[in-house]
């Protein structure tokens, strides 16, 4: 007992001591806020002066750090230890006095941390008394956003302030929640120490922000005397990007001894601290040319978009030289090279500084080149790689035109490019153009951040096109994770480009060229984050694309911190693709009327209210269903009456597909309207189906715009061999397996397959036997030069036509053969064409009217819109089958042809315009136009863009033009087409 007592009594000394110790060199202010703690931690405290290390304890969802400040030991080590954790709160305390440990002066480190948990979230204060607080500090017009925001207050880790102190905090909240750039700023300021203030929006989760923030205090040269971070808000409504969570942080901050701020160090600080989330902190560029190099975070992460361009261009040279990394490790290696190009990129872009002249930049083009001339590893081959991706290096720098690397609150970089680096790169390399259609972009943006880039491509000034992001799945196991992201990184510029230059082939019957916005996202590690995270970068690209085309009343960017060399106002327009949702279709459209956009809320169509929403209308899917009915007439089936059978790529779930489905499975009186149909195969994402009777009709309406095809019942299969196959995962002992049901001899059997089984029976699925197969879904180039004999067993082929409701599902040589061997296939710049008709005309509609006005008359304009559609899809598809038959040609070179004409006359038409506005006259715009604009407000042409009235009459005279055929004098032709009304009008 003696000796029981007097270890009892020897730890009691022991903590007695360091408690005397914490009295004697924290802060008062660590006691008020810490108190209830400190005796957790006591016991770390005992051994200081005979452990070294970090001491870590966990309690129940809190953990603590203990240790002695040094370059091994400090918050941005132990923050990291934290990283992927979801943290509710964290506080760093630094002792303010030395103490002796071993002889040698020590500073001591505490550090907190909760973690996020089901916990008591009781209010410390009432509304009322938060709301007059506030409006005591502030103003009294946040009262019932204040009130919103009380519900999602976490209050479990505010208990420490005041009241004051807490409406301080409610007030950044406030201002950060409706954005997704973060806020700094220094709120007190000396020359010895500072205060810092964070507020951080969390779109999806906080998993490293904190570790993130410390290493950049610590880079900065700064201590971390005391910190407070705080998760001051929840919100379970993914779709509210108004209220987004808001973490605040408060930090007290010291210069090092001897060492005093400056005003461009605090500005160096807020800069790199407002790029935390969006930027890169852990990759080798960071750690090799920030940490090692000193490279400013800024300029690597110029570098760093620069390599993925260049990756994206030299995967079509040799994918297998010019991977990512090796990009990347040459460019760490040479990076002297690498500094002299951002300085040269600070010089041309940078707002504070002179523009240099094209003499200068002549000059600095041929003394950099002469430099990389010199590079000799030793290694002839070694040599010509590294020196190829310095000289794209630089041709990036020369094509750049305007970006917004100087605008301050942004998530993404954004850079205009001159397309002078597709010449670049058919020259470097015969493969390059062999990669992409002949005809060149008129315009290219790139984007780039942490986590996805992309690519607006456009092949006129005035184009629209729609907004793809590719979100690619991660690989079952370790080895194989990035797999489909790596393959889609290499392809997405050329996925980019040649939906584009479809999408221009299919414009032809409207004002605006084609385009395509594509953004790659880096696989989401959790599927539940997906819609957070995809939507949070989508809100980016809109900000850092707007930023580059937002101009004022004089036809200059409204942002002063844009150098724009290319001196010309762009509009754009873009609609809704894949991964593309109604609410960031509806915040993209509010976001660019706050903007002051050119277009408005027209900077992107489909909007589900003053819009025409393109899978609620199932406008694309009515365009594919008339040239299905064209063909089907063409091959001598009456769908009224005859029996045919149909297979479709794409599930019921999705637009295109699930239209097409919706408008084969529709009822008259109760009744199938195609009686005989039978849809025998469906390939959809989730879940692949196969009924040689046809798949259960009513079923397969049940699941149409309300579930995928993974939700099929399985007991509605009926013929012998029918079966459904499911695509997820179920993991079993290490290896993945997939669901598959099959109706043998009349019993419907279930069995679990390996994934190549599993693979060859998805992929295979669309070779059985139909007369008709519509690719509604599917990723680009599905159908390539090296499967298409799949889709002729035994050297039959499985369909009669081909009606392509898909964008680029098949590759162009893939088409020759596949027509070659007696298919008819409508091209997809015929076939979906509709989609973007109706997009072009409901950016008109709103242009013309005002918003209410569109709401009231909207059923009468759609019903009106559908009507153009029907009249243009029946003309073209009249037009196709009579060629056809009278020449021979493939259809889908008809196709290519007939776009070409069109678009040809349209550019030839525009330029005539130019010295003739004479021929633009009322009436010409309105035969354009849906008739309630004739009927009711023909005066509003007049609030058209002038480029745009121009555009339409091209447009409207160019279609008319080439399906008369005639052939005149161009002046002459176009009166030979116009009507009486419209020739009486130019006088």
């Amino acid at each position: 007992m003696d000796e029981f007592n007097a270890v009892i009594g020897e730890q009691i000394t022991k903590i007695e001591h360091a408690y005397r110790i914490l009295q004697d060199i924290m802060p008062e202010y660590f006691f008020r806020t810490f108190a209830d703690r400190i005796g957790k931690i006591l016991p770390f405290l005992c051994h200081l002066d005979q452990q070294s290390g970090i001491r870590r304890a966990e309690f129940n969802g809190e953990v603590f750090f203990v240790y002695l400040l040094s370059e091994t030991n400090n918050p941005a080590v132990t923050s990291r230890m934290m990283d992927g954790q979801h943290l509710l709160e964290a506080s760093v305390h630094q002792s303010e006095k030395t103490f002796l440990v071993g002889g040698e002066p020590a500073t001591l480190i505490i550090e907190h941390y909760s973690l996020a948990q089901d916990a008591s979230n009781e209010p410390c204060f009432s509304l009322e008394d938060i709301q007059r607080e506030y409006a005591q500090q502030f103003d009294d017009t946040q009262s019932e956003a204040i009130a919103e925001l009380y519900a999602r207050l976490n209050f479990n880790v505010l208990h420490d302030l005041s009241l004051t102190k807490l409406a301080q905090r409610i007030d950044w909240v406030l201002k950060g929640q409706q954005n997704d750039y973060i806020l700094a700023e220094i709120s007190e300021w000396t020359h010895e120490s500072l205060r810092l203030r964070v507020a951080w929006p969390m779109p999806a989760d906080n998993k490293d922000f904190c570790s993130q923030l410390f290493e950049v205090i610590l880079s900065h040269g700064l201590e971390l005397r005391r910190c407070y971070f705080r998760e001051m808000s929840g919100n379970n409504d993914l779709e509210a990007f108004e209220r987004l969570p808001i973490i605040i942080v408060t930090a007290y901050l010291n210069p090092r001894p001897d060492e005093a701020l400056s005003q461009e160090q605090l500005d160096s600080l807020l800069n790199d601290i407002r790029m935390l989330g969006w930027v890169e902190t852990n990759d080798l560029m960071h750690q090799e040319l920030v940490h090692r190099a000193g490279f400013s975070m800024p300029a690597v992460n110029w570098l760093r978009a620069m390599s993925e361009f260049i990756h994206g261009q030299l995967a079509y040279v040799n994918r297998h030289i010019y991977k990512l990394d090796d990009i990347r490790r040459h460019m760490i290696i040479y990076s002297e090279y690498c500094q002299v190009l951002f300085d040269e990129f600070e010089r041309r872009f940078n707002p504070a500084l002179p523009r240099p002249s094209e003499k200068n930049r002549l000059e600095f083009n041929e003394h950099f080149s002469a430099q990389i001339e010199q590079i000799n590893t030793g290694n002839q081959g070694k040599n010509q790689i590294i020196k190829t991706i310095f000289r794209c290096a630089l041709n990036f720098l020369n094509c750049i035109l305007k970006c917004n690397f100087y605008v301050r609150d942004k998530t993404a970089l954004s850079f205009r490019l001159s397309v002078d680096f597709c010449n670049f790169y058919r020259e470097l390399s015969p493969s390059y153009g062999e990669a992409f259609p002949d005809k060149l972009p008129y315009a290219v943006f790139y984007f780039y951040r942490r986590g996805a880039f992309g690519y607006h491509v456009r092949f006129t000034d005035i184009a629209r096109g729609g907004w793809r992001s590719v979100v690619p799945s991660r690989g079952g196991n370790r080895l194989e994770m990035n797999d489909n992201y790596e393959y889609a990184q290499d392809e997405a510029f050329r996925e980019c480009y040649v939906l584009a230059h479809t999408q221009h082939l299919k414009n032809k019957d409207i004002y605006e060229g084609g385009a395509k916005l594509l953004t790659l996202l880096v696989p989401v590690r959790e599927n539940g984050k997906l819609r957070p995270v995809l939507w949070h970068i989508q809100r980016s690209i809109t900000r850092a694309l707007l930023s580059l085309i937002n101009c004022g009343q004089d036809k200059m960017l409204r942002d002063p911190q844009i150098v724009d060399y290319l001196g010309e106002r762009e509009i754009i327009e873009i609609g809704p693709d894949e991964n593309m949702f109604d609410p960031m279709i509806e915040w993209i459209s509010a976001y660019a009327q706050k903007e002051k956009y050119r277009l408005g809320s027209g900077l992107i169509s489909g909007k589900p209210g003053a819009g025409i929403n393109h899978k609620e209308y199932g406008v694309t899917s009515f365009g594919i269903h008339q040239y299905l009915l064209k063909t089907l007439k063409e091959l001598g089936i009456d769908p009224h009456r005859d029996h045919f059978s149909i297979k479709i790529a794409g599930g019921p779930g999705g637009d295109v597909a699930g239209n097409a489905m919706k408008l084969l499975l529709r009822k008259e009186n109760n009744e199938f309207i195609y009686p005989n149909l039978r849809i025998v195969a469906i390939t959809d994402g989730p879940a692949i189906a196969y009924d040689p009777e046809g798949l259960d009709r009513d079923e397969i309406a049940r699941l149409i715009h309300v579930s995928a095809l993974d939700a099929f019942s399985p007991g509605k299969l009926r013929g012998e061999g029918a079966m459904l196959a499911l695509s997820a995962p179920i993991e079993q002992g290490g290896k993945q397996y997939y669901q598959q049901y099959k109706l043998n001899d009349g019993k419907l059997q279930s069995e679990l397959l390996g994934r190549d089984s599993f693979m060859h029976l998805f992929q295979d699925n669309l070779t059985c036997y139909a007369d008709i197969f519509i690719p509604g879904g599917g990723r680009p180039n599905t159908i390539n030069e090296g499967n298409w004999e799949n889709f002729f067993p035994e050297g039959r082929a499985s369909f009669k036509a081909i009606v392509e409701g898909a964008n680029a599902y098949i590759t162009p040589g893939a088409r020759v053969k596949i027509q070659e061997r007696g298919v008819w296939i409508i091209k997809d710049a015929s076939a979906n064409k509709c989609g973007v008709i109706t997009s072009s005309l409901e950016i008109l509609s709103g242009l013309m009217l005002d918003e209410a006005e569109f709401k009231a008359h909207k059923e009468e304009l759609v019903a009106q819109v559908m009507d153009i559609l029907q009249r243009l899809a029946r003309q073209e598809a009249d037009w196709l089958f009579a060629r056809f038959h009278a020449t021979g040609i493939m259809m889908t070179e008809l196709t290519e042809q007939l776009s070409s004409e069109i678009n040809g006359a349209k550019a030839q038409i525009y330029d005539y315009l130019a010295t003739r506005p004479d021929f633009i006259t009322r009436e010409l715009l309105l035969s354009h136009l849906p008739a309630i604009f004739r009927q009711r407000y023909p005066e509003r042409c007049q609030r058209l863009p002038m480029e745009y009235q121009r555009a339409l009459a091209a447009v409207e005279l160019a279609c008319r033009l080439v399906y008369s055929e005639n052939a005149m004098d161009l002046g002459v032709r176009l009166l030979t087409i116009m009507s009486d009304a419209e020739k009486e009008a130019m006088h």
